[in-house]
């Protein structure tokens, strides 16, 4: 297999298993939002994970001697900012208020704003299979978000700013894939951070921001990190820290390394196929048959997206 087309598949690969930890997490941020308030269950999420990724990341610059520039710091920040601290922060916030099954779904849409700010923002071509996938994934997508009205038989108002806000993380999560691809991984920018360090900082910037909304948490609630111990929230907080944080947010910036931040995006639209089977074991939300309709075009939207690209792999690096 040529290096160009390894490396491509490898990080297809990545951004789906990435994903598809991603679609499980809606449903286990909803079940252990009924332990938890959403700020002390993201700070101890990026506690976790940073106990995880601290020592990794000194191991791994001590080993291979890794330079950190102090003036990307702020980038880093910000990166962080976008990345976790206003979409986690947003989409917790939603699916407090929202099932997890519709959450997952309406977060699906995401992903078309990634796609058209790439175009528009990094001069990132989209092909015609593109655009016909583009098509297709967005008629399921748009099947998706009318199913939750199916299921009611009407518009479900206090579901509505659930929605919103979820929607709202959606374009902080395209902001941070842009600025993370402009920055750091564009193929003529000259600096380049390893998915370790990034993935680091941003956990850390978590760490630091969600601390003072958890303390508020707290003086509303003594008893909120003992509750953080206990089952079933302490599954929870580590699927979160350990798989959603580490694991998935590591093999997501490995993916965007190697190739365009819209082609990571389309993998977003796979997230509700995962999520529904968790919604439904761990919740007793249900799929309807409008659910695996629109599944199915989502999938053949991403096969078409995807079709005869894997020799010209665009944007990826050497």
């Amino acid at each position: 297999m040529p290096p160009a087309k390894e490396h491509r598949t490898k990080a297809l690969f990545a951004i789906l298993i990435a994903n598809a930890i991603w679609g499980v997490a809606g449903p286990v941020i909803k079940a252990t939002l009924n332990e938890l308030p959403p700020y002390t269950f993201l700070f101890t999420r990026c506690l976790f994970a940073s106990l995880i990724l601290v020592p990794l990341l000194a191991t791994d610059i001590k080993k291979n001697n890794l330079p950190l520039n102090p003036k990307h710091l702020g980038h880093l920040f910000v990166m962080g900012i976008l990345g976790i601290t206003i979409s986690l922060g947003l989409t917790f916030e939603g699916f407090k208020r929202t099932s997890s099954i519709e959450g997952t779904l309406i977060g699906s849409v995401g992903p078309l704003f990634t796609i058209a700010a790439s175009a528009f923002f990094l001069k990132e071509v989209i092909t015609k299979n593109e655009k016909i996938g583009l098509i297709i994934t967005f008629l399921g997508t748009a099947l998706l978000i009318i199913e939750p009205i199916q299921l009611n038989g009407h518009i479900k108002l206090t579901g509505f700013v659930g929605n919103i806000l979820i929607i709202l993380a959606g374009i902080s999560g395209t902001a941070f894939a842009l600025y993370t691809k402009k920055i750091f991984n564009h193929k003529n920018h000259r600096e380049h951070y390893s998915p370790l360090i990034v993935t680091t900082f941003l956990f850390l910037t978590g760490l630091v921001t969600f601390a003072p909304l958890s303390f508020l948490e707290y003086f509303r609630d003594p008893l909120v990190y003992n509750k953080a111990f206990t089952t079933p929230a302490i599954w929870g907080v580590l699927y979160m820290a350990i798989l959603s944080s580490v694991v998935a947010y590591y093999l997501f910036e490995y993916a965007l390394e190697k190739i365009e931040s819209s082609e990571t995006a389309v993998f977003g639209y796979i997230a509700p196929v995962f999520a529904a089977p968790f919604a439904f074991l761990l919740l007793n939300e249900r799929a309807t048959p409008l659910f695996i309709l629109a599944a199915v075009l989502i999938t053949i939207g991403i096969v078409i997206m995807n079709v005869n690209r894997g020799l010209t792999p665009k944007g990826s690096d050497p």
